[in-house]
């Protein structure tokens, strides 16, 4: 089966396609038959090692969220049968034709969204989920500025943060005014511009912005105490806020965040989609750098 993945740290031009064979799953994992795989900044981020301190041993195959068709399941597998769509959730190796997932990483598709969509789904809404429940600890009637709130990660914090019961500030391009708005963000601010009004008055900042560049800029929204969650670093300040490495721990689990998201009636924006080639992927990873782009960024491995 065909993967894509490098075999040295560095920029997008690393990737390549390699040709392995089909896993076999274990006695609790599905075999997954990917029909899109997402692409995420944690992939980005691993494949320029941001998190190494040695070479890289082996070939490594990224992709950490997939959708596709289970086509074989292990011996103590209950929960799923062969035909199932699934959204997997794998630690690597999702940047290939078949995926083995463990049962207990892996989700009926919603039946409300379509596969492309589903493909966008877990990975951002169970950050934004860990960001507000987790880090976060948000109340009701709280007010939480998001940063990057077009984004993502950031379109479904502003959903999570109103069905909570906050007042939502959302920072973003004034492009995105409408979309957010239509999110239920009940304020607005373009981080192009130099607004004021919002200044000391959340509780908490979620930075959801693109490897955490809105963060120096957005603190300012915060009031003193405030909480700020940063997903992808953190500012330097000597402002009396508590920060807060929005690093998942092992207890946040993707199983208690997905239970509690699968049946919300949240909006997915429709993605990007790319071929899944070492071209498409190399693409798919300056465009996430660059930011010059509208919604989840997926590779399609196969017509579903």
């Amino acid at each position: 089966m065909k993967v894509i993945g490098f075999e040295t740290y560095g920029d997008a031009s690393v990737l390549e396609e390699r040709d392995i064979e089909v896993p076999v799953p274990k006695e609790k994992q599905v075999l997954v038959e990917t029909l899109y795989t997402a692409v995420n900044v944690y992939d980005v981020e691993v494949r320029r090692g941001d998190f190494a301190d040695t070479p890289l041993p082996q070939f490594y195959v990224l992709g950490n969220e997939v959708v596709g068709r289970i086509v074989a399941v292990g011996q103590a597998v209950t929960a799923f049968s062969i035909g199932d769509v699934v959204i997997a959730k794998t630690a690597r190796n999702g940047y290939g034709e078949y995926v083995a997932a463990g049962q207990s990483h892996t989700f009926l598709k919603p039946e409300h969204l379509t596969t492309a969509q589903a493909a966008s789904f877990s990975h951002t809404a169970v950050t934004a989920y860990w960001a507000l429940h987790g880090f976060a600890k948000a109340q009701q009637g709280e007010t939480v500025a998001i940063l990057g709130a077009s984004g993502s990660v950031g379109s479904f914090a502003i959903q999570l943060a109103k069905e909570m019961g906050l007042h939502v500030i959302a920072v973003a391009s004034a492009r995105n005014e409408a979309y957010v708005r239509g999110l239920g963000a009940d304020d607005f601010v373009d981080y192009h511009q130099d607004e004021a009004a919002f200044d000391g008055i959340a509780d908490i900042i979620i930075d959801a912005s693109l490897l955490g560049k809105g963060g120096q800029s957005g603190i300012r929204y915060a009031k003193d105490g405030a909480r700020f969650v940063g997903l992808t670093g953190l500012p330097d300040t000597m402002r009396s806020v508590q920060l807060i490495d929005g690093q998942r721990t092992k207890d946040m689990t993707d199983k208690e965040a997905m239970d509690a998201l699968i049946d919300l009636p949240l909006q997915v924006r429709e993605p990007v989609v790319l071929p899944f080639t070492a071209t498409g992927a190399r693409e798919a990873h300056d465009m996430l750098v660059a930011g010059n782009h509208d919604g989840k960024v997926l590779l399609q491995v196969r017509e579903s």
